[in-house]
């Protein structure tokens, strides 16, 4: 298909939807593959008429006059969503120039990182638990944010870039809602995970805190790096041992005023990432607006960025762990989903349970 085609666009989707509502798999599902299809089922709720829409499919998905409607909330959801449709077209694009990958694979990885030490410290041999943190090296571009960010140095993240985040900006026909940002630290502490949100049988080894930025200011950082430190409306943290007590989980959120913020943000900790040969890139599916990761050790971790949000996830088993990156996804999927939840106005209580 010619993927800058807007018409090719909606069909390839709605060929996806439909797929999905009636559980099979079909090269549209495949190419633009599962967390796309969520992605824009997502978006769909957004309006009610388009929630409407799928829901018919989903309920009839053979129906000629259910798919119709469907393409015409889709071609709507897209047309207010462009940033969507941009790597929706991209996704596409990627399929239709290299070899298929499995679905879900990544795009893009990134690698690198910073060691850091600490009770927050994410390295070789290192834990995850909450405190202060100081850098061991390069203390200009992360150090800004460590105030806000607390461990921003130790953590490690997540795949490839799928949403730009437009749907983060715009307001939705129909009485749809639109994100915005956090104003306070009980709508950040809302969005870290609960007990009800992470499996059965964990326990909380420290709990929920959110606060508002503390000192922005030190040796070697910058301007703009206080600017950007400055502007954050509060940053938390909560931290999990399994049932097992085997693998320690930490979920870190800072949230700023706008997603240009968060985009701002992201970089520059991502930027941290790439200095040093101490963590090596990791391949797993997309999450969120932007997403990387990178495995230190036995420390596997995520940075995500929703709306105008940064998110961090690290997964420190005390044994090394092959299927460390195949366990952290659900879990920050899950962390991002309670980000949007509460940027839309609703009270975060997606789950893994």
């Amino acid at each position: 298909m010619t993927t800058g085609d807007s018409s090719d666009l909606v069909a390839m989707v709605v060929q996806a939807l439909v797929q999905a509502a009636s559980n099979t798999v079909g090269a549209a599902g495949a190419a633009l593959g599962s967390e796309a299809v969520a992605r824009v089922r997502e978006g769909l709720r957004r309006a009610p008429h388009w929630a409407q829409a799928a829901g018919q499919v989903d309920a009839t998905p053979g129906d000629p006059q259910a798919q119709q409607a469907l393409a015409r909330a889709v071609g709507e959801l897209l047309g207010w969503n462009p940033g969507l449709a941009a790597n929706l077209r991209a996704r596409l694009s990627v399929v239709t120039t290299e070899p298929p990958p499995p679905q879900d694979a990544p795009v893009t990885v990134i690698g690198g990182g910073n060691r850091t030490s600490g009770q927050t410290a994410m390295g070789t041999n290192n834990t995850v638990a909450g405190g202060n943190i100081r850098t061991t090296h390069r203390h200009g571009s992360v150090a800004g944010l460590i105030g806000v960010l607390v461990a921003v140095a130790a953590l490690v993240a997540l795949g490839i870039h799928l949403n730009s985040g437009s749907s983060q900006d715009l307001g939705m026909p129909g009485g749809g809602l639109a994100a915005a940002p956090l104003t306070n630290t009980d709508q950040v502490r809302s969005v870290l995970p609960d007990l009800h949100a992470v499996p059965a049988g964990w326990r909380e080894s420290r709990a929920p805190t959110a606060e508002p930025p503390s000192d922005c200011k030190g040796s070697g950082i910058s301007a703009a790096e206080a600017d950007l430190c400055s502007q954050s409306v509060a940053s938390g943290t909560v931290t999990y041992r399994t049932a097992d007590e085997d693998v320690r989980v930490q979920f870190r959120i800072v949230a700023g005023p706008s997603p240009l913020w968060a985009d701002k943000a992201y970089d520059l900790i991502q930027a941290s990432f790439t200095k040093g040969p101490s963590a090596d890139p990791v391949a797993v599916p997309a999450v969120g607006d932007r997403s990387s990761a990178h495995r230190d050790g036995r420390t596997t971790g995520v940075l995500v960025k929703v709306g105008s949000t940064v998110l961090m996830v690290t997964y420190a088993p005390t044994s090394t762990d092959p299927r460390a990156a195949e366990r952290v996804t659900p879990l920050a999927r899950m962390f991002a989903t309670r980000s949007q939840q509460a940027q839309t106005g609703r009270t975060p209580d997606a789950s893994v349970q």
